[in-house]
């Protein structure tokens, strides 16, 4: 399974994310938001996410909200 990162384009700790997995040579998906369009707001987003905030990573069962945290997985 492809590890899925929900990212807004420009941002700087989804960056942080999306540089750690291509270190790690992890096979990746970017999801890239709108936050114009109210992407983190939307109901299928607050579900992964009921901050709100990108980077979300999700590798199946497992989904790291923040970061640094992807960065240590």
């Amino acid at each position: 399974m492809t590890i899925k990162v929900y990212a807004l384009s420009g941002a700087p700790r989804p960056w942080r994310a999306l540089l750690g997995l291509a270190f790690k040579q992890l096979p990746f998906e970017r999801v890239v938001l709108d936050a114009s369009n109210g992407d983190l707001r939307s109901d299928w987003f607050l579900e992964i996410n009921h901050r709100a905030k990108a980077p979300v990573v999700v590798d199946g069962p497992i989904t790291l909200r923040d970061s640094i945290a992807a960065l240590a997985w």
